[in-house]
């Protein structure tokens, strides 16, 4: 019981450090910001939001459509785009699915190390974990042959811009659901 007590103690020890060290780095932002643009320090306000952790639930729901997005434009652009050589439809589906999973750990590895970076970059600098994403499953599947480099380029660049609208229309939906359950309580 003591052990277990002196170990709550240490990690409340430690979540109020971390705390205060950030709450030091945003006042040294701020400061960056006021010298930078003049702006008056009054008239910047600051709201900490506590977001709950995601769930396994939610992750493996993401993962899923995620992986289905990718399936369905992949396949849609590869009809108008011919980028690759491929025995068998089913080749060109294993290859999206391998592209997706490489993403979606490159991303869970960069949120884990690297989150302040991706909180002061707004997300952008999870846009590596896609680009490291394309050469990696190049190089790891072999049943898709790469037939022109700027055609490859020219579906990637298509890809990514129709996945963007796509998924921040599923946000938009999922936050005006989050918002109507709040204002219903």
């Amino acid at each position: 019981m003591a052990e277990n007590d002196k170990k709550k103690k240490d990690d409340i020890k430690k979540k109020k450090k971390d705390f205060n060290e950030e709450e030091s780095e945003l006042d040294k932002m701020l400061k960056q910001v006021e010298e930078q643009f003049g702006i008056d320090p009054s008239q910047v306000k600051i709201v900490r939001v506590n977001t709950p952790p995601r769930s396994n639930k939610s992750f493996i729901i993401d993962t899923l459509i995620t992986i289905i997005l990718n399936i369905i434009l992949v396949l849609s652009i590869s009809g108008y785009i011919i980028w690759s050589k491929y025995d068998s439809i089913l080749d060109l589906v294993w290859f999206v699915i391998s592209f997706s999973i490489i993403e979606i750990a490159i991303k869970y590895l960069i949120f884990k190390f690297f989150f302040k970076m991706v909180l002061r970059t707004f997300g952008l600098i999870l846009q590596i974990a896609t680009l490291l994403a394309i050469p990696l499953v190049i190089l790891v599947t072999d049943f898709v042959e790469v037939l022109s480099v700027n055609k490859l380029l020219l579906m990637f660049i298509i890809f990514f811009a129709v996945r963007s609208m796509v998924k921040s229309f599923i946000m938009r939906i999922k936050f005006r659901k989050f918002m109507d359950r709040r204002r219903r309580r």
